[in-house]
């Protein structure tokens, strides 16, 4: 099968202490056919000035907001001006390993266009996040029965799909609606991200967290019934997955 081209969507924003390895790791992919958008969120430490220096890399496009756009924004804007193949993200405090790339690549070839892969989640500590089946339905997606890494995601689009702007958890919305276009996710089970968590961040924050998805879930089903339905699995799963996490 003839090589397919990946676009890389990268949001930033007050990443001067983590961008570089992130870059330098999609750099280092053995997989050689990607372009990698790096969206400059109007920071207010020295991104813009670290990453400029990669300006001059074929596959490196930089982009700067005029306007604090957030994630989702930056990442709609990313999505529509790439044109390749598969659109694929990373975050700009995420590690990919090597071969992410290559293994997506090789499960694309066999027809498997939406995928994701087992991370290492890193905090004080670094702990394997890997689901035993080797497909995610959107069933087991919407009880959070695995919780998926961004940075790990990959699909071929059938018509592009754009983050919503006006919620939080907007990336689980996102999934959501992938599986509009792919009835299934694959799973490659090796861990292929390193998944950074900010201590104190409003993501890490469980309260916020908690408020986000119930959000999201109002988001995509508006009946009430539905939203306590799968948001009730949430906060189980959220639990179990704290204590599976603490226990490692």
């Amino acid at each position: 099968m003839m090589n397919k081209s990946f676009a890389i969507i990268m949001p930033a924003y007050n990443a001067i202490r983590t961008i570089e390895k992130s870059i330098e790791s999609v750099l280092s992919q053995s997989y050689k056919d990607w372009v990698l958008y790096i969206i400059e969120d109007c920071s207010s430490d020295s991104t813009f000035s670290l990453i400029s220096k990669y300006k001059s890399h074929d596959n490196i496009k930089i982009l700067k907001n005029e306007i604090n756009l957030g994630a989702a924004g930056s990442r709609n804007k990313g999505i529509e001006l790439c044109s390749e193949d598969i659109i694929s993200f990373i975050d700009s405090d995420d590690v990919w390993h090597p071969d992410k790339l290559q293994l997506q690549f090789a499960e694309i070839s066999k027809g498997n266009l939406f995928l994701i892969t087992s991370y290492n989640y890193v905090g004080r500590e670094s702990n394997l996040v890997q689901y035993d089946k080797d497909i995610l339905t959107r069933e087991d997606f919407l009880k959070k029965k695995f919780r998926v890494c961004f940075s790990s995601l990959c699909y071929a689009p059938i018509g592009k799909k754009v983050f919503f702007e006006d919620v939080g958890h907007e990336d689980f919305i996102y999934i959501n609606e992938i599986f509009n276009i792919h009835d299934a996710c694959n799973v490659i089970r090796e861990p292929m991200v390193s998944y950074h968590v900010t201590e104190g961040s409003l993501s890490s924050n469980k309260i916020v967290a908690a408020k986000w998805h119930y959000k999201a879930l109002d988001k995509i089903f508006k009946n009430k019934i539905n939203v306590l339905y799968y948001f009730v699995f949430y906060v189980m799963n959220a639990i179990k997955f704290t204590r599976s996490v603490k226990k490692q």
